[in-house]
């Protein structure tokens, strides 16, 4: 079970990322008359930032949905949820709380959304990102620091895709859904 759940973030996370990547995309063409604005932290036009941000959201995002490993695709979405919100930080401290918001009329004009929309919705895609590949790197089959892992763990081969899984001595017997190719597989000890 937590493997279908882990997969659905993982899922959920690749599609949107791809939607705020087309958004980034897409907006980086409206003018809102930015073109020369550069930002304060990195001293980039706002163009190349946006274009830069929404190939790095294309590639986790293409990563969570086609990706095999798990730890890489909850590993990516922490990274760039974190970057993000450290971005956002560093952006309230350099221009003041309220100043940042014109570096988002792009996005507001290819939209025609309010400032507080945008902002708002990019701060809670990026901290659901955040928490939910915290909690799926913490709770991931094989994972070292997962409760399920008390004890021994055995490696077994998955007999569909033949991804390798780590898993607790006592949970052998049981079924349970691959989490690299989400095949219904019962745990067996390696003979």
């Amino acid at each position: 079970m937590q493997s279908a759940i882990i997969q659905r973030f993982t899922n959920s996370a690749g599609a949107l990322l791809i939607a705020l990547a087309t958004a980034m995309f897409i907006s980086s063409t409206a003018g809102s008359g930015w073109v020369s604005l550069h930002d304060p932290l990195l001293g980039v036009s706002m163009t190349v930032l946006f274009w830069i941000v929404g190939a790095t959201e294309l590639a986790v995002g293409l990563v969570c949905l086609f990706g095999k490993e798990i730890w890489l695709k909850a590993g990516l979405t922490v990274w760039l949820a974190a970057m993000f919100l450290v971005y956002q930080l560093g952006l309230v401290l350099a221009a003041g709380p309220r100043a940042f918001a014109g570096y988002w009329s792009n996005l507001q004009t290819a939209f025609h959304l309010s400032s507080a929309t945008v902002c708002g919705t990019l701060i809670a895609a990026f901290v659901y990102l955040l928490l939910g590949g915290a909690v799926s790197l913490f709770w991931s089959p094989g994972n070292e620091l997962s409760p399920d892992n008390a004890g021994d763990c055995v490696t077994v081969a998955c007999p569909d895709c033949g991804g390798h899984i780590a898993s607790p001595v006592h949970r052998m017997g049981q079924q349970i859904e691959c989490p690299h190719c989400g095949a219904a597989l019962t745990l067996r000890e390696p003979g």
